[in-house]
């Protein structure tokens, strides 16, 4: 489907450029030669000797410095049932570690103590990174290995906590060092979120204590992004019900509900917020009413 959807794109594009007046052509030429161009190349940023890597979508995993983060494929066989490789890494054979990328150097972040798997989600300025990693520890509800949010800074990892679960992932942070992401309780919940056997809280560490963030009655919650003020968006399921709403958190930790656009969002996997700028301006999409189709 997207390359279908891309060569339309080309399509219609050189079609434009092809029915263009020649007097706008030779005009934009002529502007052309005035206009500074940027140069670009492709950099294959490797792998740990594996077969892939990857970028997560959609968090700060680019500095203006040129600092890069993700996730690389080593040449090590994944011993998790089944390959499974976390929360946000897929299905994947090969253990796969953290990365960071400066200036032609890929550096392995590595996992928390007995893991083997690590994701990091997101970078700040200061070069701090923030994402998953496995402890070691395998939870017996799920039948798989438990992974903890964790930050690494200064070549070391640290682990964030949960809010009394077994998996946490921390999924954003800004230039003060507060991070975002969600995190299991202790409270059974078959319908989790995010897959935890207890139920998915969205929270907000700040200065080694890790705070579980109102969602206005609801069961189950993330956060995904924030900004430099210390605002946060994310999703929550509605009180009493199945529907996901999409959700704000002012910098005192006040929210409000975004709401949809008449739809329910629920089985819409890329439903929701997608950024958030220092103004509080947030943006997404949402179903609308009857969920056929978004906006």
């Amino acid at each position: 489907m997207k390359s279908k959807t891309w060569t339309r794109i080309i399509a219609l594009t050189l079609f434009a450029a092809l029915a263009m007046p020649v007097s706008l052509m030779a005009q934009g030429k002529s502007s052309q030669k005035h206009a500074k161009h940027h140069q670009y190349k492709v950099v294959d940023l490797g792998t740990f000797g594996g077969p892939s890597s990857s970028v997560n979508c959609c968090d700060h995993q680019i500095t203006a410095r040129g600092v890069v983060v993700g996730s690389a494929d080593t040449a090590a066989a994944n011993p998790n049932p089944g390959c499974f490789n976390g929360p946000l890494g897929g299905t994947d054979c090969n253990v796969n570690q953290a990365f960071q990328w400066q200036d032609g150097t890929l550096t392995n972040l590595g996992a928390l103590p007995g893991g083997y798997n690590s994701y990091a989600q997101a970078v700040n300025s200061r070069g701090t990174v923030v994402g998953s990693a496995e402890n070691g520890v395998t939870d017996l509800v799920l039948g798989i290995p438990e992974f903890e949010a964790v930050l690494w800074r200064n070549g070391q990892i640290t682990n964030l906590g949960t809010l009394g679960g077994n998996e946490s992932v921390a999924l954003d942070i800004n230039d003060h060092g507060q991070i975002v992401g969600a995190a299991a309780n202790s409270v059974p919940d078959p319908a989790s979120m995010f897959g935890f056997a207890t139920q998915t809280r969205p929270f907000l560490w700040e200065d080694g204590v890790m705070r579980d963030l109102d969602t206005l009655g609801g069961t189950d919650g993330v956060a995904f992004m924030m900004n430099q003020r210390g605002q946060i968006m994310g999703q929550f399921y509605v009180q009493g019900t199945t529907n996901i709403d999409s959700i704000f958190w002012d910098e005192d930790g006040n929210a409000v509900d975004i709401g949809t656009l008449g739809g329910t969002n629920a089985n819409c996997s890329s439903c929701g917020p997608w950024f958030i700028n220092n103004r509080g301006q947030v943006v997404g999409n949402s179903t609308l009413a009857g969920d056929a189709a978004r906006r």
